[in-house]
């Protein structure tokens, strides 16, 4: 946030963070998660940092955090695969704002972060795929799943922030969570058009696509904790 250029919020968003559901109650869990959701965070902050301060480093500062950037994507992903929704908003954000020199030296550190992965794991996350296809217990086999998907997307920051059963679904926590969204992104719009930019595709990228997923396999990912902490 200091980054971005809203040094006063910075304080105030700390502690809404600090004080957050999902974040305690990932903090508490002896699992993966958690590391996730900093992994996520630290590459945010390396590419809102990258463009911000490219013109005025010298040579070594940006191969410095062009490798910093590519080894937190690697570690990310190797922590856990949903970090992947997190790098989709990532790349659309990259690919509509940046241009020339750091553009490509964003492209060298990602591809390098992949193909590391790819050597490294590759082969483990191919055998893999029957025993995560078997996995059947988030299936939600209704006829309102549509319905009920949307519902999750709206309500999703009211369950983040506060202690709610997950997959219990409320039509007025649906319509509190919906405003907070659209006050957070007008907000943003009228003061400053780069930070809504920025919160765009870190949260709405991940959820669009964990969504799409939910409705074409009848799934509810949406309810997890666990994965929408590294996702969002």
């Amino acid at each position: 946030t200091r980054e971005l250029g809203f040094r006063r919020a910075s304080p105030m968003l700390a502690l809404i963070l600090a004080l957050s559901f999902c974040h305690i109650n990932m903090a508490q869990e002896n699992r993966p998660y958690s590391l996730s959701g900093l992994l996520v965070n630290v590459s945010f902050y390396l590419l809102v940092r990258m463009e911000r301060r490219w013109p005025t480093w010298s040579a070594r500062s940006k191969s410095v955090h062009t490798a910093l950037y590519g080894t937190t994507l690697f570690a990310a992903m190797m922590n856990h695969y949903f970090a992947a929704f997190a790098f989709c908003g990532q790349l659309v954000y990259v690919l509509l704002r940046w241009r020339g020199p750091l553009l490509r030296a964003w492209l060298g550190g990602t591809i390098a972060a992949a193909a590391l992965f790819l050597v490294l794991w590759g082969p483990h996350f191919l055998g893999q795929r029957e025993f995560i296809a078997s996995q059947d217990w988030l299936d939600e086999n209704l006829p309102d799943h549509a319905q009920r998907t949307v519902l999750r997307v709206v309500d999703l920051p009211i369950r983040m922030l506060f202690r709610v059963h997950r997959f219990k679904l409320s039509e007025p926590n649906a319509l509190l969570g919906a405003g907070l969204m659209a006050a957070t992104c007008i907000y943003l719009w009228l003061r400053r058009a780069r930070p809504a930019v920025v919160f765009a595709c870190w949260y709405f990228v991940p959820l669009l696509a964990f969504a799409s997923i939910d409705l074409a396999t009848t799934r509810q990912h949406l309810t997890h904790f666990r994965y929408l902490s590294v996702a969002l």
